[in-house]
């Protein structure tokens, strides 16, 4: 029997063929194995990166199946601090065919809301899936979040400056956003330059102040005393950076301060005369005055005839003007009552209160070593009103002009009956009397 032989070639094509076969028949019986859909799910990335407290984020998954058959799949983000669902942007429902994987994976978007109270870290989010009519998958992703840095300035300290005069003014700066902030850098500067900082400059360094935190600013500052008196403007400038990704932040406001208000009044003695007592009122601070009015006050030691209080108008700062009073003398025990003399009774004063002002003579004043107290009262530049108390000290050369006006006028006010009660007329109109009687008799007699 003869043998054919088998070449090379043939046996090769044979080999081929048989091992095709065999791997053919493993492939299908692995796939005869498969149960069903194989999910995986893989975070893609976040917009924005990191995600910002009080904010809202979105959330980029890559779902793939690596088993057999098309599935529907529900997906959904779940409640948990700090994220929560943004209403039906935060679930979504998707279908995955058999053996979507690699580049053919399906990309859901979920949108989620991130607590505003959330400081800076990583956080876990937690993504539930499951295909239809299957059992609930949870699946966690590590999110960064960031809180919004921020922060205001709150000014605060003297929010009116006098003229001329050395102030303290403060700032206070707080951090009232969710991340720390460093490197702060704070100015001001006014417009009109009125307002100028002494003792240092106006730039204040912070190097860092955590969430909540606040920084009071210090500074000592003076207003030109030609200022127009009125409200300024102060320019604030704050740069600072986030601690957490050093993204650098300005913020530029204002803030205003009134310039100009409060002064101050000189009060002296000036003249007297014409039965009036002057005194000399000059403005001595920086900043106008406006409808003064200056009262005497009741007061032991003075009384005043007539009105206590006298409107005098406005005194820009440097003027002066002259305000005059009638005053009368009372005893030093008196706040009130009727002048007195040296010599006065109280029969005297008894009779001035009825009216009968003959029985005085004002020898003496009883003025001489009393403070005469004077109230001026103006309205500030602020539209404040605003009283000074001043007070005056009587010396022994301007008494006897405090008073000379009742001496002057009760002493020409004598009555007629004060002629009758005067021992020495009443003895001369005896005279006269009883001689033109005397007279008139002699005279009957001769011409009987």
């Amino acid at each position: 029997m003869a043998h054919t032989a088998t070449s090379p070639v043939v046996r090769g094509i044979i080999v081929a063929l048989s091992l095709a076969l065999f791997l053919g028949l493993f492939v299908t019986g692995a796939h005869a194995q498969d149960t069903g859909p194989q999910i995986y799910v893989n975070m893609l990335n976040t917009d924005p990166t990191p995600v910002r407290a009080g904010a809202s984020a979105d959330i980029y998954l890559g779902f793939e199946n690596l088993g057999s058959g098309t599935q529907p799949i529900e997906v959904q983000l779940v409640n948990s601090y700090p994220f929560s669902p943004a209403g039906a942007a935060g679930a979504q429902n998707i279908t995955l065919g058999p053996y979507q994987t690699n580049n053919n994976y399906v990309n859901v978007k979920l949108t989620t809301l991130v607590d505003k109270s959330a400081v800076d870290g990583q956080y876990a989010l937690e993504v539930q899936y499951r295909p239809s009519g299957g059992n609930w998958v949870t699946q966690n992703f590590s999110v960064s979040v960031t809180n919004q840095a921020f922060a205001q300035i709150a000014y605060i300290g003297q929010s009116q400056l006098d003229l001329g005069v050395q102030t303290p003014i403060n700032f206070t700066i707080t951090n009232v956003g969710s991340a720390p902030l460093q490197n702060l850098v704070f100015s001001w500067t006014d417009k009109q330059g009125y307002i100028l900082p002494v003792l240092g400059d106006n730039t204040r360094f912070i190097k860092y102040l955590g969430v909540g935190q606040s920084a009071t600013i210090p500074f000592t500052v003076v207003a030109d005393v030609n200022a127009a008196p009125g409200l300024d403007e102060l320019e604030l400038s704050l740069s600072y950076e986030s601690a957490s990704n050093g993204a650098e932040n300005i913020l530029n406001t204002t803030a205003g301060v009134f310039v100009g208000g409060t002064t101050d009044f000189d009060v002296s003695y000036s003249e007297s005369s014409a039965g009036q007592t002057s005194l000399s009122v000059a403005n001595i601070g920086n900043s106008p005055a406006y409808a003064v009015k200056v009262s005497i006050p009741p007061q032991p030691g003075f009384r005043v005839v007539g009105s206590t209080s006298s409107i005098i108008g406005n005194l820009n700062k440097g003027d002066y003007t002259l305000v005059s009073f009638q005053f009368a003398a009372l005893n030093g025990n008196e706040s009130g009552g009727a002048p007195q003399g040296a010599g006065g009774t109280a029969a005297n004063r008894s009779g001035f209160a009825h009216g009968n002002r003959s029985s005085f003579n004002f020898s003496g004043t009883g003025f001489e070593g009393n403070n005469l107290t004077v109230d001026v009262e103006y309205t500030d530049a602020a539209g404040v009103r605003r009283t000074v108390e001043k007070s005056i000290r009587v010396s022994s050369s301007q008494s006897s002009s405090f008073g000379g006006a009742g001496t002057g006028a009760y002493a020409g006010r004598q009555t007629t009956a004060s002629w009758w009660t005067n021992p020495y007329v009443i003895a001369i109109i005896v005279i006269v009397l009883g001689g033109g009687y005397w007279y008139y008799r002699r005279r009957k007699a001769k011409k009987a």
